[in-house]
This record gives structure tokens, C-alpha cells and sequence, in this order.
């Protein structure tokens, strides 16, 4: 679901219209204001749950878990407000209480959805100083340099920089200097570049989607040995508790015959959970997850020792062959444990796999509850109104009805991240085709042995585009800076048209003799696309983010996308053009330094350039 996205530092020409670190003062407050406040928050399951509507007058706001969207209760807005009564038509009120109750959100979810040990870490970086590590949902790795974007990272900075102060010994998380996204594409986007075609291998493929996303098909190879393992029953319990302790009871049973026993987790929270419970059973075992992970490889090879006892996050041994060691293959094989359900069936099949391969013999089973986050998020209403009719039990539920709500509740999963897996794409195909043509044209600068062929085609063609507008007001603000206009006697456009050609090749001529024109020049021309690149990447984020709203006025919203990505992607290409033509002719000038006078306006909103 998420696409490859390369984040970088904010370019100066962006920085200069923006306070240094608005971004931490602002998430500061935020975070602040919400426990100075005691702002409350009720989190509901799913946002179409039966009486959620009647919650937000109970509380500040409401967080609904599946969409992990907020909305804000009335109280709450005059509380951001300060009291003062909302105006549509004060702008300066609007921007203000727009990028407050933004911030609040952010924090909010910082606060509610974003928990430590599940989707991120502290780490220490120097004594006194820690930062915010994300964890890899899919494997429990730790995603090293990688940040949150839309400001949530900075909510967690400050979020967690709060509990610092009030922790003994204290520490800071000091909330770092917004990155931008200044690239991004889909996977099918990147594996479509490659023109000879790909390939792969994997044994848990999903078929339909290899043809439905990348147009490519499969075919099964048969397995050299035939596969002995035994994939036992889930067990399904009331809650996380019961269940907790019927996994520690199978591993006992399980090291009475010292039985290798690997126990894949969902989340690093659980893995700890899991390693806790062992060693107070005393069972010795080695962990495995996004804070404990020097060794992998070494540790999971060996896992099919001869009573070793491996609990690790999902990251388990992928990519390493885990092979019995001696008296273990007698013992039963590898005993492959899952704490709970993934979100796919494709990555149980994963953690499946470490057991029984090459013909070995072992063993893999579920462990499941009613408390576990994928059935509480996906379970339907029945299934509610079925639990109320167990009471209280440790023992291990027999209902097939209920049974089979749990895979109701995975294909219910699967099929959510499927759709939005397909979503994604057509949407990315929109910002392909436009990073296709800021690449080319970045190309060309990079590549071309002189650029004066290339700049005396973009001014034949900027100045073509603006005389059509015959507009001589318009003509002054976008050319006024390097031709005198008023100083020129025209009766037809054509012959101002041609005075300006004349003029502005005279000046590329004398612009061309400085020293190291060509390299500053494309250093500048590059500065310039890519500036223009990662604001309309801002654009297409937000855009995709309000797609909903499209949806509630009877619109379809990836059409609506796609008529704002290409309408604001024209109307910006002028804009492009205009400061490669300026920074070109004026040599003298730094990346930065020249304004475009006018200001682009983009669906009534006034978006200034630097």
C-alpha cells in the first residue's frame, strides 16, 4: 500500500518563506494545549459503528481505529478558537486555526494510534537524547532514517519529548526539521522501467493480483521433496489472556521432548509480551524483534536446534533456510507458533514456511483471540452479540460459527488492502505520467553538452504561449524583469513578439560569457524543477488525502484527482519556464532570489511562490 518515497531536506529557496522551526513550536503547543486541556479522546473500533455519532457530544473528539480519522467536537473547535467565534471570511483566522487544528489532530493521533513498541521505538542517540525509530509493520524491522510525513512525525516527537521531562532519569526527543518527499512512485511503476522485463520467485504468491497490478503471470514450480508438515487447527480463545497462556502450555509440552520451537509474533509489543511469560515459566529462549536484532541470520539458522526456543516478530527468517539440528528431526521438526492472525493469509503462509522445508518434518499452528486487533477492527456486529452468550472462559472455543468469523475477518482484511493496493496505482499512474516529463526535462538538462539550444526553444515557446494571451499586463509581469516593454512601439503582437525574441537571444548571448555559465546555470535550472516537483507532490498528498469529500459530494474521487493533478500541473508549467529563462539570463542572480510577481491560484486558494 505505500509507495517508494525518497524524502529530503527542505531546499532553501522553500526555507526562506518559512520560519525556522515553526514546525516544532507549533506541535509543542499542540501537544500542550491537549494535556493542558485534558482533551478526550474516544476511540471507536470502526467508523461505522452504531452509536458514534451520539459519542461526540461526550467527548472532545472521536478517533475511529480502522480509518485512523478524527473528528472534532464542536467544544473542541472553540477551545482551539480560544473562545472567539469562527469567521469564513477572515483569512488570517481561517490559516490560523487551519494549521492549529491540524497540529491537534496530528497529536491526537500521535496520542491515540501511534504507540511505542508497535509502530515505532525510542533510541537513544547520545545520554539524555532519544529519537523516534519507525517500526516496519510488516516485519518489525527498524526503519532507519525513515520519518512520517504530514507532520505526524513531529506529533510524536512532541508527544514523547513531553513524557521525557516527566521521566526519571529526564530525556529530550528534540523534534527535527521537517523532511519533504522530493520523489516517489509505485511499484509497478518502478518494475514497468525495466524494459527486458522481470522475474521472481516467491511461494506465496497471490496470482490474480500479479496479473491484475503488474500485468504479469505465474506459474507454479513443483517442490523438489514432497512437503510433510503438519498445518494444525487454529485455536481460538476469548481473550488475548487465555490465549497467552495456552501458547506458553504448548511450549511447555513441546520442550518435554525438547521440540524446536519458533514463535512468530505480530507486533514488537507481543514479542516481548511472549518473552516475559517465558521467563517467568523459565523458559530459556532468545527474542528477536526491532529492538533486539543483532545476529538475525545467526539466530534464526538456529532455531532448529534441538530444544531452542525463538520468539521473533515477522521478520523471522526471511530469506534464511532454517535447518534441524541433530536429535531434532526425531523430535518432531521445527514447531512454528503464531501469536495471531496477520492482515494475510500470504504472511501466515510465511511464518508457516520456516517449518518442514526440504522435506523435513514439522509442525506449524494459530493462536488466536476475540481481542486481537484484526477481529476487533474487522468482526461483524453478530459476532459481538455471539460473545456475550460465552461468559467468561480460558478453555479454547469450538464454535465453527465462530470459528470461521476469524478468516471472515482476514478475507474481509485482505480484500480492503487489495482494493486500496489497486486504488493506489491508478492513482499513481496520474503522478507517473507527470514525473515521466519533469524527468525528461531534467534529463535533458543534465545530459545536453550546451543547454543554449534548449534555453533558445523554451523562450521561442514561453513567449509564444504568453502572447497568445494578449493580455499586455500579463506580458510585463512575467517578462517586464529583462525586457522594457514599455519602451517598445508595436501595432500587432507578432511584431512585439518578435522585439522580445531579438531581445531576450541578445541576452542569452552576453549571459553565456560568464565564467562556468553552463554548469551554474543547470545547477540553477535543476534547483528550479525540483522546487516546482516536491510542492506539486505536496499538492497531489493532500489532494488524495481529501479524495473522501469528492465521495460524499456524489463525485467520483479519482476522477476528481486527476482533473486537479493536471490542471494544477499545467498551470504551474509556465511558472517553470519562466524563472529556467530568468535564472538563465541573469547569471548574477542565486537559486532563490528572483519572485515571480504575480501569485498562482489554485481552486480559489492563493499559493505564493517563496
Amino acid at each position: 500500500r505505500v509507495p517508494l518515497i525518497k524524502n529530503g531536506k527542505i531546499p532553501e529557496s522553500i526555507k526562506t518563506r518559512e520560519k525556522e522551526n515553526e514546525a516544532a513550536r507549533l506541535y509543542e503547543w499542540a501537544t500542550n494545549f491537549i494535556n493542558s486541556n485534558n482533551i478526550t479522546c474516544t476511540v471507536v473500533e470502526r467508523e461505522n459503528s452504531k452509536n458514534s455519532e451520539n459519542l461526540i457530544y461526550t467527548t472532545d473528539a472521536l478517533m475511529f481505529k480502522d480509518t485512523a480519522h478524527i473528528i472534532f467536537s464542536d467544544k473542541l473547535d472553540k477551545k482551539i478558537l480560544e473562545g472567539k467565534t469562527f469567521d469564513p471570511n477572515n483569512y488570517e483566522m481561517q490559516t490560523e486555526y487551519s494549521k492549529k487544528a491540524y497540529a491537534v489532530q496530528n497529536s491526537l493521533l500521535a496520542r491515540e494510534y501511534y504507540k511505542k513498541g508497535i509502530n515505532y521505538q525510542l533510541r537513544e542517540v547520545k545520554p539524555g537524547i532519544k529519537e523516534v525509530v519507525l517500526v516496519g509493520q510488516g516485519t518489525g524491522r527498524l526503519l532507519n532514517g525513515r520519518r512520517l510525513g504530514s507532520g505526524l512525525h513531529e506529533a510524536i516527537e512532541a508527544k514523547e519529548a513531553a513524557i521525557g521531562k516527566n521521566k526519571i532519569p529526564k530525556y529530550d526527543v528534540p523534534i527535527k526539521k521537517q523532511s519533504v518527499t522530493v520523489a516517489t512512485c509505485t511499484y509497478p511503476d518502478l518494475l514497468s522501467m525495466y524494459k527486458s522485463g522481470i522475474s521472481g520467485m516467491t511461494g506465496t504468491s497471490n496470482s490474480k493480483e500479479f496479473i491484475d497490478v503488474y500485468g504479469m503471470p505465474t506459474y507454479e514450480v513443483p517442490s523438489r521433496k514432497t512437503n510433510i508438515r503438519k498445518d494444525l487447527d487454529d485455536e481460538l480463545y476469548l481473550t488475548k489472556e487465555a490465549k497467552y497462556k495456552a501458547i506458553i502450555k504448548e511450549i511447555l509440552n513441546a520442550q518435554k521432548n525438547l521440540q524446536p520451537v519458533l514463535i512468530g509474533t505480530t507486533s514488537v509489543e507481543e514479542s516481548e509480551i511472549i518473552s516475559k511469560l517465558l521467563s517467568e515459566e523459565g523458559i530459556r529462549h532468545q527474542l528477536l524483534n526491532a529492538v533486539r536484532d543483532e545476529n538475525e541470520a545467526g539466530i534464526i539458522s538456529n532455531a532448529g536446534q534441538l530444544g531452542k526456543v525463538t520468539v521473533a516478530t515477522n521478520m523471522a527468517g526471511r530469506g534464511t533456510d532454517i535447518k534441524l539440528g541433530k536429535g531434532a528431526e526425531e523430535a518432531g521438526g521445527l514447531y512454528v507458533i503464531g501469536t495471531s492472525r496477520n492482515n494475510s493469509k500470504r504472511v501466515d503462509n510465511q511464518l508457516r514456511g520456516r517449518a518442514g522445508r526440504q522435506g523435513d518434518p514439522g509442525k506449524t499452528k494459530y493462536f488466536t483471540s476475540l481481542e486481537d486487533d484484526l477481529v476487533v477492527l474487522r468482526g461483524s456486529d453478530k459476532l459481538k452479540e455471539a460473545l456475550q452468550t460465552l461468559g467468561k472462559t480460558d478453555l479454547p472455543i469450538q464454535n465453527k460459527v465462530i470459528k470461521s468469523q476469524v478468516d471472515r475477518c482476514q478475507a474481509a482484511q485482505e480484500a480492503e488492502d487489495q482494493v486500496a493496493r489497486i486504488s493506489s496505482e491508478k492513482y499513481g499512474s496520474v503522478l507517473s505520467q507527470q514525473k515521466n516529463q519533469i524527468y525528461n526535462q531534467r534529463n535533458k538538462i543534465l545530459e545536453s553538452k550546451s543547454i543554449l539550444p534548449l534555453l533558445k526553444d523554451m523562450i521561442s515557446d514561453y513567449t509564444d504561449s504568453l502572447m497568445e494571451t494578449k493580455d499586455i499586463d500579463e506580458i510585463k509581469a512575467k517578462l517586464g524583469h529583462l525586457v522594457n516593454i514599455d519602451g517598445i512601439e508595436f501595432k500587432k503582437y507578432d511584431e512585439l513578439k518578435q522585439e522580445i525574441m531579438n531581445t531576450l537571444s541578445k541576452k542569452l548571448i552576453q549571459a553565456s560569457s560568464s565564467k562556468d555559465y553552463e554548469e551554474n546555470t543547470k545547477d540553477k535550472m535543476i534547483d528550479v524543477i525540483d522546487s516546482y516537483w516536491i510542492e506539486h507532490l505536496d499538492y497531489l498528498t493532500e489532494s488524495k488525502m481529501n479524495a473522501g469529500f469528492y465521495a460524499l459530494a456524489q463525485k467520483n474521487p479519482l476522477d476528481e484527482y486527476k482533473f486537479n493533478a493536471y490542471k494544477r500541473f499545467e498551470e504551474i508549467t509556465p511558472y517553470i519556464q519562466n524563472e529556467l529563462i530568468t535564472y538563465s539570463l541573469m547569471p548574477e542572480k542565486q537559486f532563490g532570489e528572483y519572485e515571480i510577481k504575480e501569485t498562482l491560484l489554485f481552486e480559489d486558494e492563493k499559493v505564493s511562490r517563496r
